[in-house]
């Protein structure tokens, strides 16, 4: 255990989504599981009681401090990609001894080169680099953005991780069957620009006549389902970056239906159903298990 040991923890997410639920997740792991002490930096605004209740997980902090102008940390600083780009636009620096960055779904659109699209950043990896004042930096992200990451940035250190699920905090979810299915809908983002964006809907209710539609803000009763329909998103390119509620109904003992096949295209998705399976018994022992590899020490 690092009972004397800190780790500062930057979130610029504006809403509840799964990026913010996992960072969110992670802080709670480092206290819980390796005994850390941890200082969340985000906007204290956002991360309020209604946001947390959202979450369905009863997160706390050791100390939440808000965003300045410049973060400085003497010691490690966990983040993501989006906080770590989006900080650089919006002129608020970070620096750090040490910044351990892991992937979300803008990394992918970034490396991509995604540009039509609001979760792409136009920016020059190394000019955000540079104006954040960064002594070791260390990217980390599943195997299909490591492939591309390599090809374009071997001269930054970068490495595979599988994020974890908090699995103490997920069993204590108070859960229901209410003998329905759900399924997010497409247009949760302007498809407008979507080219040949066919909202099939109506198809998935066809064949799943018990399912609900659902938002992707509609997070109140998610946990109430008796099954997740799982289907690609055009929007996103029909990439998903984790899965993160894929694994959450896995464990939790929900069924997962796959309207498409998760294995079809080379994401994140694909990797971590290649990693942790899709068997509920593997996937809990291996999320039990501790990171193998603390890059934040």
């Amino acid at each position: 255990m690092h009972k004397n040991k800190k780790i500062f923890i930057l979130s610029n997410h504006r809403f509840l989504n799964g990026s913010s639920v996992n960072l969110l997740d992670f802080q709670q792991y480092l206290k819980d599981v390796e005994g850390y002490n941890v200082t969340y930096i985000c906007d204290e605004k956002i991360i309020n009681r209604d946001l947390i209740k959202l979450t369905h997980r009863n997160y706390n902090f050791d100390r939440l401090d808000n965003i300045k102008d410049v973060t400085l940390i003497k010691g490690c600083l966990i983040t993501d990609f989006k906080t770590l780009c989006s900080s650089f636009i919006n002129k608020k620096r970070i620096v750090a001894d040490k910044c351990v960055i892991i992937d979300n779904i803008e990394l992918s659109f970034y490396l991509n080169g995604w540009s039509n699209n609001h979760l792409y950043f136009n920016i020059d990896i190394y000019e955000c680099l540079n104006y954040h004042k960064l002594k070791d930096v260390i990217f980390l992200m599943p195997p299909s953005n490591k492939i591309l990451w390599d090809k374009k940035y071997n001269d930054l250190k970068s490495y595979v991780f599988y994020k974890k699920i908090h699995l103490n905090l997920l069993r204590k979810i108070k859960t229901f069957n209410n003998g329905k299915l759900f399924f997010r809908s497409f247009n949760f983002y302007n498809v407008s620009d979507v080219v040949d964006y066919v909202d099939i809907s109506n198809v998935i209710k066809e064949k799943y006549p018990n399912s609900v539609e659902l938002s992707v803000n509609e997070n109140k009763d998610i946990f109430n389902f008796d099954g997740y329909i799982y289907n690609k998103k055009p929007e996103v390119y029909y990439y998903e970056q984790f899965g993160r509620l894929i694994f959450e109904y896995i464990l939790l003992n929900k069924k997962i239906y796959w309207f498409d096949n998760p294995y079809e295209y080379n994401d994140g998705l694909k990797d971590y159903l290649n990693y942790y399976s899709e068997n509920k018994e593997q996937v809990e022992y291996m999320m039990s298990n501790k990171y193998e590899e603390k890059f934040w020490e």
